[in-house]
């Protein structure tokens, strides 16, 4: 086992994780971050927060948000949640009284993030709220085949989507890691603020990783998480993905693509890490064609049209 490894299970044993919900619900958001940070010098500034956080709690304040902030916050979540609760219903099974979370609960996670993630979600483009279950790849994969996200707007003719080996192990994988059983029911729920736009352009000068070049998939997941690093932003994850684009088939604008004949694709480097890029090859996402579109791709290979999501993921309140 790690010392990281020592000091998150020392954590979650700690009388004030086990007696105090808030403090609980601190460091269950901190430990992907610390579980993430690339260096000894990312994983202190993380712990010094999180110990900034539990002071907070402990004092009674609500976060160290600044008002704008709060503000951002609830109307984001204000003008998104009724798409991303219908999007989830395509999941949910309403006979295992399976509902989605209150907006309430939503907006008092989401204020939980840290003003630095906050700053750097407002930057993003078209910033889109998601409500992620944890869940089998079988459940996401019914849901997004369902009539709801069938030939919509200007698409005709579309296909079940395509979910490959890779992709749907990536999914098995982190289920597990987020403690869901393959044959669960639907309990536990993320937020998930993402870069939500169709497509990107690719041009933009201040982003390597997303310029539309000739880079190996692997150096541009690399300079997003240098950008990123101690920022608490990742990569989106599979599960993220899959709800994004079952947001934009319901509307028929499939996520990534371009026009009728091209697309670009998003690489999927999220959380948990170990299961997105593993054995020389990455997740990723798109449409193709005539379907949406989940596999894997090398990470050597220099892939014009690839394309990262930022994105913040967290637990929402029980």
């Amino acid at each position: 086992m790690s010392d990281t490894d020592t000091f998150i299970s020392e954590l979650r044993s700690s009388e004030l994780y086990l007696s105090n919900e808030r403090v609980k619900a601190a460091v269950d958001a901190a430990i992907p971050r610390i579980k993430a940070s690339p260096d000894t010098g990312g994983l202190v500034k993380e712990i010094d927060t999180l110990r900034g956080d539990i002071e907070a709690v402990l004092a009674g304040k609500q976060g160290n948000l600044e008002k704008n902030d709060q503000e951002w916050i609830k109307d984001i979540v204000d003008r998104e949640y009724g798409e991303a609760s219908t999007t989830l219903s395509l999941v949910l099974d309403p006979l295992k009284s399976e509902r989605a979370p209150s907006k309430e609960k939503i907006k008092a996670s989401i204020l939980k993030l840290r003003p630095e993630q906050i700053a750097e979600l407002r930057k993003l483009r078209e910033p889109v709220l998601l409500i992620v279950p944890d869940t089998n790849i079988e459940r996401l994969q019914t849901a997004i085949n369902k009539p709801e996200c069938k030939n919509k707007g200007a698409i005709t003719g579309q296909q079940d989507a395509y979910v490959g080996d890779f992709f749907k192990d990536t999914v098995m994988q982190a289920a597990q890691h987020f403690g869901v059983r393959r044959d669960q029911d639907i309990t536990k729920y993320r937020f998930a603020i993402v870069e939500g736009a169709q497509n990107f352009n690719g041009t933009d000068a201040s982003e390597p990783w997303n310029k539309q070049q000739n880079i190996r998939n692997d150096k541009r997941i690399a300079d997003f998480e240098a950008h990123y690093a101690g920022k608490g932003i990742q990569s989106m994850n599979a599960h993220a993905y899959m709800m994004l684009m079952m947001r934009n088939l319901r509307v028929g604008k499939p996520t990534d693509m371009i026009n009728a004949s091209s697309s670009q694709f998003t690489l999927l480097a999220g959380e948990p890490k170990a299961a997105h890029v593993r054995d020389g090859l990455v997740a990723y996402g798109d449409w193709n064609d005539d379907k949406a579109r989940f596999a894997d791709v090398s990470l050597d290979n220099p892939d014009d049209l690839a394309r990262l999501r930022a994105s913040v993921m967290g637990e929402v309140e029980a």
